[in-house]
């Protein structure tokens, strides 16, 4: 991860999967806008599908086909997830964000990458079944 870019200069595959805390995100990235996906993922071909969770609750919009991006939340109170994940092709990355300086993990491997998109696709499966909750008020 060069400058903390997530496959930059290189192609990732046609999908990226992230499970994300957005509070943390947030927190150590105040700039990057609430929500919005990679602005360069959908000129590059790539569609986001995000599982979050957030302490403020949902986010306001769970789909946008301009930005090539659906999301998925889960409750924080049941699932108070710490750190973050992405999956694209044979690449995992794992990031904590917790603390002034972010910890993390890239690994370039088929087998884990496979795994890990296995579970990905459990967890959103699993996201389908969940009642919807009220999205959080725009800022």
């Amino acid at each position: 991860m060069r400058d903390g870019r997530f496959g930059e200069g290189r192609r990732t595959g046609k999908e990226m999967l992230s499970l994300n805390n957005v509070d943390e995100i947030n927190q150590f990235l105040p700039e990057h806008s609430v929500g919005q996906a990679n602005p360069n993922h959908p000129l590059r071909g790539v569609k986001d599908r995000v599982v979050y969770t957030s302490a403020r609750g949902p986010l306001p919009s769970t789909r946008n086909e301009n930005q090539a991006r659906s999301s998925r939340y889960v409750p924080y109170e049941k699932y108070p997830v710490s750190g973050n994940m992405a999956i694209a092709g044979d690449m995992l990355v794992i990031v904590t964000m917790v603390g002034r300086t972010p910890v993390g993990v890239k690994i370039h491997n088929a087998e884990m990458g496979k795994a890990m998109k296995v579970i990905f696709e459990m967890v959103w499966d699993y996201t389908a079944t969940l009642e919807p909750a009220k999205p959080r008020a725009q800022a």
